[in-house]
């Protein structure tokens, strides 16, 4: 089966990890990873996994609407007053074919409907927040001093699990297998390009994609997420290492791919080039 197939349906599995990180910070907690407050495992909202897969799409010369830019295509769209920013053109843009969008224009909500859809990525394993203090020494005011503490939060280590899917029913006509590709491309190496100083050591690890043969599934969604797994029995862990990569048998009518970062079938022709 192929995995990049745009007429089937497809179960995607992603793994992540956070090495002395703040993989996605909540604004409205100082900026401290997410996490479950019951549970104590980390959280990575579905929005953070899109803008990783959108910086990507943005490297590789892909049109774009959802950037964080006042040049942006989405800020025009919205500039131009009178226009439809949901129109059919708008898919020429590879994030709307992908995810879809929802715009405001002329106080009339319009939606488009992608065929991915991605969840939060939660941690396998609870992780530990840990807050350093920091020093300044720069001015923001002519009366400021320049000099000052201030604190940041990292998660000392965290592999981090999301799942999604992708159905052909919403991609209508102009998704093409090369989507596919830089999506998956996206998620896995999308926080590498995207490094910050918050965020130095944030990774895709890998992606597990369940293709079926039948268009309208062949199998639960909640099976064919469950065949990749990393487990460990290491009360703290802190590294990959300390985890064990388990592939279960896919169930009939739908067949496993497992990608990494830099694989050469996600690279195409670039990979045999370098």
């Amino acid at each position: 089966m192929n995995p990049f197939d745009t007429e089937t349906r497809h179960d995607l599995t992603l793994f992540i990890e956070a090495v002395n990180s703040n993989p996605n910070g909540d604004p409205n907690l100082g900026n401290r990873p997410r996490h479950d407050a019951e549970t104590g495992h980390g959280v990575i909202r579905d929005g953070a996994l899109k803008r990783r897969a959108r910086d990507w799409m943005v490297a590789k010369g892909k049109d774009v609407l959802v950037q964080p830019s006042e040049d942006s295509l989405q800020a025009r769209e919205l500039q131009a007053g009178g226009e439809d920013v949901s129109t059919e053109h708008l898919k020429d843009c590879i994030d709307v074919r992908l995810f879809g969008h929802v715009a405001t224009a002329n106080d009339s909500h319009n939606q488009i409907w992608g065929p991915v859809q991605i969840g939060d990525a939660t941690s396998v394993d609870p992780v530990d927040i840990e807050t350093q203090a920091l020093t300044r020494s720069l001015k923001t005011t002519d009366e400021d001093s320049g000099k000052g503490m201030g604190r940041e939060h990292i998660v000392r280590y965290g592999l981090y699990r999301a799942v999604g899917s992708y159905s052909p029913n919403r991609a209508g006509d102009k998704v093409t297998e090369e989507d596919l590709k830089l999506l998956y491309q996206g998620l896995l190496r999308g926080w590498e390009y995207s490094t910050s100083s918050s965020r130095p050591e944030v990774s895709g690890v890998a992606l597990g994609v369940v293709t079926h043969k039948n268009p309208l599934g062949n199998a639960p969604r909640r099976e064919t997420t469950d065949l990749l797994q990393f487990g460990t029995e290491e009360e703290h862990p802190r590294s990959l290492d300390d985890y064990n990569r388990m592939e279960a048998e896919a169930p009939g009518g739908t067949e496993l791919t497992v990608f990494e970062p830099y694989d050469e079938i996600l690279e195409g022709e670039e990979a045999s080039e370098g």
